[in-house]
């Protein structure tokens, strides 16, 4: 399973879809969301995450998790 951001400027979403097709078997959970890093950021990617680490269970093909906060919101 992968799990990439839309707007990653270190991990470019371009090499997540390039990455999937390559793996084949594989499945890229998408962030819907700017910047580095998609774990933490999204209670649906955190249970995704979860949901394969513990149970190997993968997303849907196509999942997308919108962020919890929006850039620059107090936390």
């Amino acid at each position: 399973m992968l799990a990439n951001g839309k707007g990653d400027p270190e991990t470019p979403y371009a090499g997540a879809t390039r990455t999937e097709r390559v793996l084949g078997n594989a499945r890229l959970l998408t962030l819907d969301a700017w910047g580095h890093g998609a774990a933490n950021r999204s209670a649906c990617v955190d249970a995704a995450l979860d949901a394969y680490l513990t149970h190997g269970r993968l997303p849907a093909r196509g999942t997308v998790c919108s962020p919890d906060h929006a850039p620059f919101d107090a936390r």
